[in-house]
């Protein structure tokens, strides 16, 4: 049975997720871009968020909505709840939504984000105090090591031609725990992690579209998403665990208006996932 994504249920399933997405594989577009890349990426970024901005909360913050975004903030919530932790960093925080419900609960928490604008709604519309929010590139966090008890980042990892440095950056100056949402394998990607798995994929893909597989990632613009690169969360999985020892991943598989999300339903063919690891 399934829920309608306004109810989502979280169901008990066989996990059959296994290691299909070793970090030793050929890279196929799913490593970091260059530094030229990631320059003329954010210069991207800016320029889009300047201009939809105060658009941004309609189309991403409906509290109601049980996207995985808001689901990942609620996971926050319970994580910091479970390790007792007192501060928080929201990476890439947009309008600061993780910022303002660990600031209701009395957190010492702080957002940054490489769009002025998207701050300044946060300011604004969230009010959360300006001191609270920085500005800068998720590459090169300006905080110590393990400054946070708990860092988390919701639906940017896609935005960001170098996803790998930005978890990174994260898990180093995450203490106790991180979240992270962002797109899963989708059946595409869940397909061409099998097909990786057995060492076909390349001729597989030749035979299939007649050119050699893309080495870079797939870049696409929409209109309420901006600049993005095909990105899937399992790609930087192995980097958080290698980091904590505990882990859960929160599996969103959709069709349509049904919605369905659970810890043990495989991972393979997920739409969206929400990772939480801690000490």
């Amino acid at each position: 049975m399934m829920a309608r994504a306004s109810a989502t249920w979280k169901l008990s399933f066989p996990t059959t997720f296994a290691k299909l997405c070793s970090p030793r594989m050929k890279s196929y577009g799913d490593q970091d871009e260059d530094a030229a890349t990631h320059r003329s990426h954010l210069e991207q970024m800016v320029a889009y968020y300047a201009g939809t901005a105060s658009s941004y909360n309609a189309w991403h913050c409906d509290p109601q909505d049980n996207s995985p975004h808001n689901s990942a903030v609620r996971e926050t919530m319970a994580l910091v709840k479970k390790l007792g932790a007192r501060s928080l960093l929201d990476v890439c925080c947009g309008t600061g939504r993780a910022v303002k419900a660990a600031l209701d609960a009395g957190i010492n928490a702080r957002g940054i984000d490489i769009s002025r604008e998207l701050l300044d709604v946060g300011v604004r519309q969230m009010g959360i105090p300006a001191a609270r929010l920085d500005h800068g590139d998720a590459t090169s966090l300006p905080y110590a090591d393990r400054a946070f008890d708990v860092a988390c980042i919701f639906g940017a990892l896609h935005h960001s031609a170098r996803p790998r440095a930005v978890v990174g950056e994260v898990l180093r100056v995450a203490r106790l725990g991180v979240v992270m949402s962002d797109e899963g394998n989708h059946l595409s990607g869940g397909i061409k992690a099998i097909l990786r798995q057995l060492g076909v994929f390349e001729p597989v893909y030749r035979a299939i579209f007649r050119r050699a597989p893309r080495e870079r990632r797939r870049q696409s613009v929409s209109e309420t998403d901006g600049p993005t690169f095909l990105f899937s969360i399992e790609e930087v999985i192995p980097l958080v665990r290698a980091r904590f020892p505990h882990f859960k991943c929160l599996a969103f598989y959709r069709a349509g208006k049904w919605q369905v999300c659970s810890y043990r339903l495989p991972r393979l063919f997920a739409r969206y996932g929400v990772v939480s690891a801690w000490e």
